[in-house]
């Protein structure tokens, strides 16, 4: 699963109806989105392999001999990764198109504002200029929600996928050791390496779809803030024109 090119395509669809520099700025927040939990991943993928490489060597054997079992081992991995990740970018292109709508609002409430100049209406033309203000502040929620998306991914996979390179501790062997490993290599590796890992990754599975059922939950809400913001901003839009009619949403 690429979900570095499938996010990229979804922003690349909500591009149409935005300035120059609000598609420029859009760019360059997504691509260090992007960066950000590419380069994560990879790390979390190597320091994976490096850690079953470095158990099966502890136990005197070498790892090509164990490369199907690896290779299927990075490959789920590398699968429950992409799972948190995509369900995170979710979260970011819903936030995104809330921004755009936002943005799109904004201008209608600017050119109401330049209407009501024209035409010399002043209740209307303070209470788009109270709309333009309030949308500006619902775009600021936008963005650090955005922000927040990032920074709660990157958390996250920390918290779940830890640096496994890091958890092996096997010190200065004794040459007797040393033979005794390479005696017992198979059955060991069977029982203390491929064994406990095939359990650790059902369990890291479990806590994966856990994880996007929250993280899922947590998306509702967040956008539920954004929705009643811009719904509140209709609202005293509406007060305060007093039936003076409405200039869009």
């Amino acid at each position: 699963m690429n979900t570095k090119v499938s996010l990229e395509n979804e922003l690349v669809n909500n591009l149409q109806e935005l300035t120059t520099a609000e598609q420029d700025e859009l760019r360059v927040v997504s691509s260090v989105y992007i960066d950000e939990y590419e380069k994560l991943k990879t790390e979390k993928i190597k320091s994976f392999e490096n850690s079953l490489y470095e158990q099966i060597r502890f136990y005197g054997k070498n790892p090509d001999l164990y490369q199907k079992q690896i290779n299927g081992f990075l490959k789920k991995y590398e699968a429950m990764l992409d799972l948190l990740i995509k369900e995170y970018n979710t979260r970011f292109i819903a936030v995104n198109n809330e921004l755009q709508d936002t943005q799109n609002n904004q201008k209608i409430a600017i050119v109401n504002i330049k209407f009501s100049i024209t035409f010399n209406d002043e209740i209307k033309r303070k209470a788009s200029e109270s709309k333009k203000d309030n949308y500006e502040i619902v775009m600021q929620e936008c963005v650090r929600q955005l922000s927040s998306c990032k920074d709660e991914m990157i958390g996250k996979i920390n918290e779940i996928f830890y640096n496994k390179d890091k958890q092996l501790s096997t010190g200065k062997q004794s040459i007797f050791e040393k033979i005794k490993n390479r005696f017992f290599g198979k059955q060991k590796i069977e029982n203390f390496v491929i064994q406990p890992v095939e359990i650790e990754l059902v369990r890291l599975e479990d806590t994966i779809n856990n994880e996007l059922t929250n993280i899922n939950e947590e998306t509702v809400m967040n956008i539920a803030v954004i929705k009643d913001a811009r719904m509140q901003t209709q609202k005293i839009f509406n007060n305060m024109l007093k039936g003076q009619g409405d200039y869009g949403e």
